[in-house]
């Protein structure tokens, strides 16, 4: 400041006093809009970046609920698929247990198939269509001369 007054000093002319003094308020004038573009700039990036954050909270809220979502459903089907492995499980178990019971039972049927055996006895036939799903006990479907050798005519009742 003391270096301002000094050079105001020097000047004698009054012209160059009016020219000094409106250089001055000039620069100070520029000065002052600069400043204040400098705060709106400021203001207007604040501002940007504020909803710039915002738009990123949103769509980071949006994601998360989207793998929530996500992780709860995938959660949903592990549990189906544990159940339904643990059902397949059992169920082989209990076909293997069914599978040899009637390995075990047809053998013994058939080394046990009566006296006249010639071929496949009654025991073993109710076996096979045990195994096939038909009743067991069913013997409507047997013949009468079922066991007996063949040619062999089976007595029939008079009318």
């Amino acid at each position: 400041m003391p270096l301002l007054f000094a050079l105001i000093k020097q000047v004698s002319r009054p012209w160059l006093m009016a020219l000094l003094v409106v250089v001055l308020a000039g620069g100070a004038g520029y000065w002052r809009g600069a400043q204040q573009a400098r705060l709106v700039a400021q203001a207007t990036l604040a501002t940007r970046q504020i909803a710039c954050e915002e738009r990123q909270r949103q769509q980071a809220q949006v994601t998360q609920q989207a793998l929530e979502s996500a992780l709860t459903r995938q959660q949903q089907l592990q549990g189906a698929n544990d159940r339904l492995s643990a059902q397949l499980e059992t169920t082989q178990h209990a076909l293997t247990l069914k599978t040899q019971q009637l390995h075990r039972s047809i053998a013994h049927a058939v080394a046990h198939d009566g006296a006249a055996y010639t071929g496949l006895g009654p025991d073993g036939l109710q076996r096979y269509r045990a195994a096939l799903g038909y009743p067991a006990d069913d013997n409507s479907a047997l013949s009468a001369s079922a066991g007996q050798p063949a040619g062999v005519a089976t007595p029939t009742a008079a009318p």
